[in-house]
């Protein structure tokens, strides 16, 4: 069993938080909504590398050791975590993409 954990960032329409209430959009569903492919309205693209950078220095041991595997989409990256990695790989990503300014949620 696997947790996906969703990073993006809001198109410039949902960027207030008040935009967001005002539209219904809870950041779970919208989480939900991107990683099915039914999301792209409430994104926008953004530099990825940076956050990637962040992860690699975070988790230092080579890609294939690690207990998650990342995959970048335009618009939003998921990271697959196992479950039994669910709580440590998701408390450290989410908060690292949230200092960057983007949005992190499981879906």
């Amino acid at each position: 069993m696997t947790a996906n954990l969703v990073i993006w960032k809001w198109n410039s329409d949902l960027a207030d938080p008040a935009a967001r209430r005002k539209r219904k959009i809870k950041v779970g569903k919208a989480a939900d909504a991107i990683l099915h492919d039914a999301g792209d309205a409430l994104t926008d693209p953004f530099p990825q590398q940076p956050l990637l950078d962040a992860i690699d220095a975070a988790f230092p041991e080579p890609e294939e050791d690690r207990p998650f595997v990342i995959e970048q989409n335009p618009k939003h990256v998921v990271v697959n975590v196992t479950m039994a990695s669910r709580i440590k790989i998701i408390s450290v990503i989410g908060p690292l993409a949230n200092r960057m300014g983007l949005n992190a949620s499981e879906a």
